[in-house]
């Protein structure tokens, strides 16, 4: 990728986007499938590597602060991979025990890695249209990516938090509100998911079902 085309891309990456919406009611709202999830994980995976690859190209390019940034969107990737995961073994493990957001983390590195080879591999063979095209899709993600991780963070604090005052407490599931998101087809038929309403997509919410 050339410099120039590098200051443009990044720009549009690193461009403000809007919240994800929760205008939807109650009735419109579909569930969240283990399909829908066993696809956000491996996007969000797919992600991470992505960030990374942009991580290094930067710092290659000597530009520490832009690849310090794609490293903590890489992050942010990561963790909300792991927190679908974490949700997903809750929900099919009521009754089993408590697992950590880490302990899936090898669930995600392996395609993590995977994707930065790969496309290691696109800039080689110059195919700008696929590094575009995985860097539209992960924008669309951003806002999802940003509501997962701020969830995760308040749940953190409030469990801190109860542990402190209430101890019997420690264990309670999250009182957070639902992400509302949407599923959607793109140009050649595949499964995309956005913070951003249109028409034909499925809407669908990311309830945390209480895992730590």
């Amino acid at each position: 990728m050339q410099p120039k085309k590098l200051a443009i891309f990044l720009g549009f990456i690193l461009a403000i986007v809007v919240p994800i919406s929760h205008s939807a009611t109650a009735a419109d709202v579909s569930t969240l499938s283990a399909t829908d999830i066993t696809k956000l994980v491996n996007d969000f995976a797919d992600c991470a590597g992505f960030y990374d690859y942009l991580a290094g190209f930067t710092l290659a390019q000597n530009k520490p602060a832009n690849a310090d940034a794609m490293s903590n969107l890489a992050n942010g990737a990561k963790s909300s991979a792991l927190y679908l995961l974490g949700m997903d073994y809750a929900m099919t493990h009521r009754d089993g025990p408590r697992r950590s957001y880490g302990s899936f983390s090898p669930m995600v590195d392996g395609r993590r890695e995977t994707e930065l080879a790969r496309l290691k591999a696109v800039e080689e063979n110059n195919d700008q249209e696929a590094l575009n095209d995985r860097g539209v899709y992960c924008q669309s993600l951003l806002p999802i990516q940003e509501e997962i991780v701020s969830q995760m963070r308040s749940d953190t604090a409030d469990r801190e938090q109860e542990a402190k005052t209430e101890p019997g407490l420690a264990n309670a599931s999250p009182k957070s509100e639902p992400l509302i998101l949407y599923r959607c087809k793109d140009a050649k038929d595949q499964t995309r998911y956005t913070a951003t309403p249109s028409v034909g997509c499925v809407v669908i919410a990311i309830q945390d079902a209480g895992n730590q």
